[in-house]
């Protein structure tokens, strides 16, 4: 019988500002309707792009969810080529015949669930010997949702990691924090309320799309982050990022949300089971408390 293969699952928060579930429909439409596909650097040589496979129907007949893969592979660099026979450059005309306009190698797929009401994207970023960095992903998928003309029609779609709220628990252990770096941007208005609604109000107020707080502590003190600066640590759980640097029983220390994405790691057994059903049922289980843990 073989053996359960271990899987790990991420997830993205994907924000346009207005929003609605059928916005983000449109949204996909477009982007995974280009021929070919919009594709954007993930590391290094390799890129990615999104191919939606199918939309998942709910009783009332509406798109509950929608299905694809991250398809990640490697763009070459055709300037030149190595000759290992002649242990030298290959020589103009001697390079190697393959049609790189139309091929890349090293292809390999992750699947998603994207849930348009909750505006959560589930990634697979392992399976077996396969890895996604999905802050990587992130940055990519956020080059892609932000070419010219979708701006132009959606305005800036933010697409940050969700990320654990352990992380903010280090952060205040720290015994010297000397530095502390808040990075927020504007969320839809459905998953916040009291101090962090309060937070998101005067960006909106004041016509902020993002905002970002630097604090560094005086001299031989620790920064002590009052409930407001906590709210904004909290608030870029999902929708930014917090850095801090200090010192922890005299060793100096960093601590980044990014570091600590939310996943889920499980075995399962592909005889038995698919990773689309897998990931649909974490998204279904996730989703809700994605969206309420800033009520906490």
């Amino acid at each position: 019988m073989p053996r359960p293969a271990m899987y790990e699952f991420s997830v993205l928060n994907i924000t346009l500002q207005p929003h609605s579930p059928e916005l983000y429909i449109s949204l996909f439409d477009d982007v995974f309707s280009q021929k070919p596909a919009i594709s954007k650097k993930y590391y290094r040589d390799d890129h990615i792009s999104l191919k939606v496979i199918d939309k998942i129907i709910s009783d009332d007949n509406k798109i509950e969810a929608i299905y694809g893969y991250i398809q990640k592979y490697t763009i070459i660099n055709t300037d030149s080529w190595y000759d290992k026979e002649k242990d030298s450059k290959a020589p103009q005309g001697e390079e190697p015949d393959y049609d790189l306009s139309r091929f890349s190698p090293y292809y390999d797929s992750f699947d998603f669930i994207f849930l348009p009401n909750g505006h959560r994207m589930f990634v697979l970023t392992k399976l077996k010997e396969k890895t996604l960095s999905i802050s990587r992903a992130a940055d990519a998928i956020r080059r892609i949702f932000n070419i010219e003309w979708i701006v132009e029609k959606y305005n800036e779609v933010s697409v940050n990691v969700e990320t654990d709220s352990s992380t903010i628990e280090r952060i205040l252990s720290i015994d010297k924090l000397e530095k502390l770096f808040i990075n927020v941007s504007l969320d839809n208005d459905d998953d916040n309320f009291d101090l962090k609604d309060n937070v998101l109000t005067k960006m909106r107020t004041q016509g902020v799309r993002k905002e970002t707080r630097s604090l560094v502590g005086e001299k031989n003190r620790s920064i002590k982050p009052d409930e407001e600066t906590k709210a904004f640590m909290e608030l870029s759980l999902s929708n930014g990022y917090t850095i801090a640097h200090g010192k922890k029983n005299g060793v100096k220390v960093t601590e980044k949300t990014k570091d600590y994405p939310i996943h889920e790691s499980k075995p399962i057994d592909l005889s038995l089971y698919d990773i689309k059903d897998a990931l649909f049922d974490y998204a279904k289980r996730t989703i809700s408390y994605l969206r309420t843990r800033q009520n906490r």
